[in-house]
């Protein structure tokens, strides 16, 4: 079973299994585990003694007391569980606001190479959260392990973007291999989209989406089969309406496309986007 799943107050990323109900502030701690905890609960009854629901007739009443030997039924034997695969803390954060609506993908199979991890991180304790970040990890099947671990787990993966960022997603070129993201920065916001150089290298390039996506904000991404990158956003000054836009080939944006009749409502984003692998 491949499930992805994050829990915000003790965010437990899944290493096939990635997680998200929300908590305000606090750390947190992201989790991943190579298969999903099976929690297999196989309760065997055993074989109960039925309590006479008569006394024995050999007994004699005695000054009208009826006596009978006590019978005690067995005790319930013990369940036993059987939990397969391991759990593994691959990162932290401080900031819990991972998004406005849908969860966004935040772990994806490389089948070839390994498994990508990706969250918003911060170490900051304030409101303001300064470094807030997108981090990345990565489960390298070749030597089964993470690549970026600390005994201090706040500092366990690596920063993905140069300056404050947020609001990404994750996805995987299906012929590479190499982790793609994507997030908002700069003044005013942009889309500003990063790929790895290789799987699980975490060294990134990066490419902005100014000045044809500028002013553009909370943009998630799929990769197609081609590994061509769509990108669903919304503009960033009346935060309202859906838009479209992509980055083919590397680093030459489209400038976006109005979609029309999306139900959009402002300061609710509910918007996500997917792409076929096979196409």
């Amino acid at each position: 079973m491949l499930v992805g799943c994050v829990d915000w107050k003790v965010s437990q990323l899944a290493k096939s299994a990635a997680v998200p109900s929300k908590t305000k502030k606090g750390g947190l701690m992201i989790r991943g585990c190579v298969l999903i905890l099976l929690g297999c609960a196989l309760a065997t009854a055993g074989q109960l003694n039925p309590a006479t629901a008569l006394p024995d007739e050999s007994v004699q009443p005695v000054d009208n007391v009826v006596r009978t030997v006590p019978q005690t039924a067995p005790s319930e034997p013990a369940r036993q569980y059987w939990i397969v695969g391991e759990v593994d803390t691959i990162g932290g954060t401080t900031y819990d606001w991972f998004a406005n609506g849908p969860i966004y993908r935040f772990m994806c199979n490389s089948p070839e190479y390994g498994i990508h991890a990706l969250w918003m991180f911060s170490a900051d304790r304030t409101t303001s959260f300064p470094d807030r970040n997108m981090r990345y990890n990565f489960y390298d099947y070749s030597t089964r392990s993470w690549n970026w671990i600390d005994p201090d787990y706040m500092a366990s993966g690596v920063n993905v973007f140069a300056e404050r960022s947020g609001y990404g997603n994750l996805d995987a070129d299906p012929n590479t291999g190499i982790a793609w993201t994507v997030c908002h920065n700069g003044t005013p916001l942009r889309p500003v989209a990063a790929r790895d150089l290789a799987p699980g290298a975490g060294i990134f390039e990066f490419c902005s989406s100014s000045p044809q996506a500028e002013a553009y904000q909370w943009p998630p991404i799929a990769l197609n089969g081609d590994g061509k990158l769509q990108c669903a956003l919304v503009d960033n000054a009346t935060q309202d309406n859906l838009w479209y836009t992509r980055c083919n080939p590397w680093c030459t944006w489209q400038i976006p496309t109005s979609i029309t009749g999306s139900g959009a409502e402002p300061m609710f984003p509910t918007h996500n986007i997917a792409a076929s692998k096979q196409s």
